[in-house]
């Protein structure tokens, strides 16, 4: 299989593919204290950002299973590294380089 890559897409296109795969590839694993699931696409590397209330072994467990799952969809085209960071709420920014595909609605949410 031939799988697209930045080089042979429009830059708006390649991010565009990547928050359709991480979706495909988060569906029905979102870790259980999830806040927050974005990629950062770049042209030679893809950074999922996840962001936790707490983190215990199924949180874990769930964000590798997603990178795996995004692996598959992606083939060899770039390396995927994960970021997590553990906050009370979701703090999202359509300035941060994030590309923001859930957000949890929480009951305490300042926003």
């Amino acid at each position: 299989m031939i799988y697209p890559t930045p080089d042979n897409m429009r830059a708006v296109d390649w991010q565009n593919y990547i928050v359709a795969q991480l979706s495909q590839a988060a569906l029905g694993l979102i870790p259980r204290h999830a806040v927050a699931v974005g990629v950062e696409p770049h042209a030679d590397e893809i950074v999922v950002h996840f962001q936790l209330t707490e983190m215990d072994v199924s949180d874990t467990e769930d964000m590798k299973d997603i990178v795996s799952e995004l692996g598959d969809l992606l083939g060899d085209v770039v390396d995927i590294r994960i970021v997590h960071t553990l906050r009370p709420h979701p703090l999202l920014s359509p300035r941060d380089g994030v590309r923001w595909v859930y957000r949890a609605r929480t009951e305490d949410d300042p926003s």
